[in-house]
């Protein structure tokens, strides 16, 4: 009888052997084909690098993946802050994997579009809640009046686009 992980639970019945998994395996292979894709890919190399953190006691690679946005060189890039999400500490915990790989994904599909101040006015004039027309912003996203909130009106249309 072959094992496929430690975690799985072998029976016997008929003769025939059944392997029960308490998820579906993630294999090194398939990181290391996913990690080759990602940063191959047209639409993600320029974003992504993929570097060597250290080898294993087997010798096998542990990577690492750095993400930031385009442009500029890796050292002016390498100078920001860094968050870092590591996954796969214990092997038989194959969910993590599938997480990690999932949340690589998110970061490679989406654009993120940020609005760090949507309504200057207000904070210029040193109002708490409202606009410079008196009014609470976060309380007329379905206006359709764009001279009297502009920010608003704007940040839907684009949404909506």
């Amino acid at each position: 009888m072959r094992s496929l992980l430690y975690s799985e639970i072998a029976t016997r019945e008929k003769g025939e052997d059944t392997y029960l998994a308490h998820c579906y395996l993630y294999t090194y292979s398939h990181l290391q084909c996913y990690l080759s894709r990602l940063t191959s890919s047209l639409a993600t190399a320029s974003y992504c690098k993929l570097q060597v953190l250290c080898c294993s006691l087997a010798g096998n690679i542990v990577h690492v993946l750095t993400v930031t946005s385009p442009g500029g060189g890796w050292a002016e890039r390498s100078a920001k802050q860094a968050v870092v999400v590591t996954a796969g500490v214990q092997p038989g915990e194959n969910n993590s994997f599938w997480l990690m790989q999932g949340f690589l994904d998110f970061l490679e599909i989406f654009v993120f579009k940020v609005m760090p101040m949507l309504n200057p006015d207000g904070v210029v004039v040193g109002n708490y809640r409202c606009s410079l027309a008196s009014r609470d912003l976060n309380r007329n996203y379905k206006t359709l009046l764009r001279d009297y909130f502009p920010c608003i009106w704007h940040t839907r249309n684009m949404v909506n686009r």
